[in-house]
């Protein structure tokens, strides 16, 4: 379990090698594939960005980069991921393709659910607003994070709003 755990630091990665870069406020990348994870009363209050300057992508989260299960490793779908009693302020920033998540960028394998988690939009359009678009594919959902103003992963909240205790 990660918990009682907190970031105030700005976070900026150069990718040079053409990989693919997992990003977070608190964690880049977190493995599922042999057991059931936990974060909880954390939060991030960093700008996080992430640049590459070929090949790759990026996964960006305001508290996670990218959650995954190794493919190569038997044992069904991985394990879950609980995020419970979490915020996040809304600097976040990638370059290029991949993706960007309030909570977390990506999931590639395994299950997370997310409760009580809240998002504080920034003040200036300087930076991303989050939403999720969710598709079927076969057998697979494919999440695409789209520039909208309602993250439905996290609950959205104003930066003016941030002291108001009911908007939580």
């Amino acid at each position: 379990d990660i918990e009682n755990v907190f970031n105030t630091g700005n976070i900026t990665v150069q990718n040079n090698s053409g990989e693919s870069s997992q990003v977070g406020g608190l964690v880049g990348a977190l493995d599922i594939t042999h057991s059931n994870r936990h974060l909880k009363y954390a939060y991030n209050l960093g700008t996080i960005r992430s640049f590459k300057n070929s090949g790759g992508d990026n996964s960006i989260g305001g508290l996670i980069g990218e959650c995954f299960k190794y493919n190569s490793t038997p044992g069904g779908n991985g394990y879950t991921l609980t995020v419970d009693n979490v915020y996040t302020l809304g600097n976040l920033y990638k370059d290029g393709d991949g993706y960007i998540g309030a909570i977390y960028g990506n999931i590639s394998g395994g299950t997370i659910n997310v409760d009580n988690a809240h998002y504080i939009k920034p003040t200036s359009d300087a930076f991303t607003e989050l939403d999720i678009k969710e598709e079927k594919s076969g057998n697979n959902v494919v999440r695409e994070y789209i520039q909208l103003a309602n993250n439905k992963t996290a609950t959205v909240i104003d930066f003016n709003d941030r002291n108001n205790a009911g908007k939580y």
